[in-house]
């Protein structure tokens, strides 16, 4: 809700109770985003959901049943083309969207589960916020939530015809989760990962070791234990592996150049009073925030400048570091441009 990625998926044998633990999971984030909206009357919000769905490799869109296409901008970024983002009006709109796309879900019959779900479906909501007050002018905080219902792993042996190609595809994806979760667990950050030889990792890309929280709720069951020890093993792996999520704030240009003028300005007229010498420390300084100064020694070396404006018997060495010097230091550190 404050710009940070989050993904929940559930990993485990057919028949386990997968898809009814997400089920209820939507219903339970659905509730919590709207209580957070009315305890929020400062910061106005816009909602977007996507629901889509892979199929022995072939995404599809749940709510148009169009197929979809994974694409790359210049800047290697993923980006999925032609889905179709539906704004949520309310929270009974929200769950019309959910019933929708449950409509178009791939279900059958298999030797595990009366009503196994085909393939891998991806529940995606936008979330973006911002001050009220500030207007068009201010930042914008966009997080992304993926509520993930894997297919069921199981022996494809077990199957016959449409089903037995159907397991195949879906072992063949999730063998690929499990190597790149392997492979993120070892640490190693040199090694190659091997996200792209399956169109689910690459979905789930952002939550495999890049920017997102996530959380891998792994189901077993009595029937099997081979299918139990796999799942168990999957989940001791899985949770080596650490992500590097950030806050995720857009800031709009006009914002963007406030901003800047305001700060030039601010650290020009500090300039000044290093040049007039008005400056017995920096810490009568209330604007200098913390952390614009990188250590300890560079605000020692800024107060022993300033310092310097009244003291005309400090030794050469500290004159050679002039006041000059601290301007060019000063805007190269914040990129200054006259204005």
């Amino acid at each position: 809700m404050i710009g940070f990625n989050g993904t929940l998926f559930a990993y485990g044998q057919s028949g386990s109770g997968k898809t009814y633990t997400i089920d209820a999971m939507r219903t339970y984030v659905i509730e919590a985003i709207y209580d957070h909206i009315r305890n929020c009357p400062s910061r106005e919000f816009i909602l977007r959901v996507a629901y889509m769905e892979l199929y022995n490799e072939h995404l599809s869109d749940l709510l148009t049943n169009k197929p979809l296409h994974l694409r790359e901008t210049t800047d290697r970024n993923l980006f999925i083309e032609g889905l179709d983002e539906e704004i949520v009006l309310s929270q009974d709109h929200f769950h019309q969207i959910l019933k929708k796309g449950n409509d178009n879900r791939t279900f059958a019959a298999t030797s595990q589960n009366d009503h196994s779900s085909r393939a891998h479906c991806i529940f995606q909501i936008a979330i973006e916020s911002r001050v009220r007050e500030d207007g068009e002018d201010s930042s914008v905080f966009i997080s992304q939530i993926n509520l993930v219902d894997l297919a069921g792993s199981e022996k494809a042996g077990e199957n016959s015809g449409n089903r037995f190609r159907e397991g195949c595809s879906i072992n063949l994806s999730l063998l690929t989760l499990s190597q790149v979760i392997r492979k993120l667990s070892e640490g190693d950050k040199n090694a190659h990962i091997n996200y792209r030889d399956s169109k689910l990792t690459r979905l789930l890309q952002n939550a495999l070791g890049g920017n997102s929280r996530t959380a891998i709720l792994c189901s077993v069951s009595p029937s099997s234990v081979e299918e139990t020890m796999s799942t168990l093993r999957f989940a001791s792996n899985a949770k080596r592996v650490k992500n590097q999520p950030k806050q995720n704030e857009v800031v709009p240009i006009e914002a963007k150049l406030k901003r800047s003028l305001l700060e030039n300005e601010r650290l020009k007229k500090e300039i000044e009073e290093l040049r007039r010498g008005n400056l017995s420390s920096l810490d009568h300084l209330p604007s200098v925030k913390e952390g614009e100064i990188e250590s300890h020694k560079e605000r020692k070396d800024l107060e022993d400048l300033s310092t310097q404006g009244r003291d005309r018997n400090v030794s050469s060495r500290r004159r050679g570091r002039g006041i000059s010097q601290v301007s060019v230091w000063i805007n190269a550190k914040y990129s200054l441009y006259d204005i």
